[in-house]
């Protein structure tokens, strides 16, 4: 079982819920920005994961998952020549399958990609908040380093020249497959459904489906391979 510093508690009133392994884990939701769009912490500090978005119409979320100082992306989608995919359609046995179980499927299709924060695209205030004009519009920075919008240094012209950001190691790898479901569901709406009555029921009465991780089978023949191991490469 994996060891953790717990020095941390959930904000009073705020619901958690436990990893497989004992950790608690919460929501944070900042409202409507650009940059983080909402996090999942836990007792450890040095445990949590962010959803990145607001870019646009054209931008993609995309997730990081920090583990005791590893820093891994992962999306729903996949890269191709450096052009984000959108998910394809559900498969037919993955909605069949939802329905009987009252789930909808969530496939990870990327692990080890670039983590984009558009936030850096714009300018910021002396307390590190994004700094706003008078209609109350975030005021874009024409001449940021491009650079400084990957989050872990990972680029995607790094990307398609084959590099990853990976596991340092194979016992880090399967400590955070152990609770990479748990938080990344819990990101995506089973934390929202403890927290609230209006998430757990659809207008007609009907429960509100929760999310459930999957990974692809690319992705767990990386996981089985070891291709993801072994730091930047």
């Amino acid at each position: 079982m994996s060891k953790y510093t717990k020095t941390m508690s959930p904000p009073e009133g705020e619901p958690w819920l436990e990893t497989v392994d004992g950790l608690k884990y919460w929501l944070y939701d900042p409202g409507p920005t650009i940059g983080i769009q909402r996090s999942v912490f836990t007792e450890d500090p040095s445990v949590y994961m962010h959803v990145y978005g607001g870019g646009g119409r054209d931008s993609y979320s995309c997730y990081l998952f920090c583990y005791k100082g590893t820093r891994i992306g992962f999306t729903d989608y996949e890269i191709l020549n450096g052009w984000s995919m959108p998910p394809p359609p559900k498969s037919t046995s993955d909605r069949e399958e939802g329905r009987r179980n009252g789930t909808y499927i969530l496939r990870i299709r990327t692990v080890g990609m670039p983590v984009e924060d558009p936030s850096f695209n714009y300018f910021r205030d002396e307390n590190g908040a994004l700094r706003e004009d008078e209609g109350g519009h975030y005021i874009r920075n024409r001449h940021a380093d491009p650079k400084t919008l990957y989050v872990t240094g990972l680029s995607m012209a790094d990307y398609v020249a084959g590099k990853r950001d990976k596991f340092p190691s194979r016992q880090i790898q399967d400590e955070m497959l152990l609770i990479w479901a748990d938080l990344y569901e819990g990101l995506k709406g089973r934390l929202r459904w403890e927290k609230s009555v209006a998430y757990r029921t659809f207008a007609d009465g009907s429960p509100t489906p929760l999310p459930e991780m999957r990974f692809d089978e690319r992705v767990l023949n990386q996981f089985a391979s070891g291709e993801l191991i072994g730091g930047n490469a």
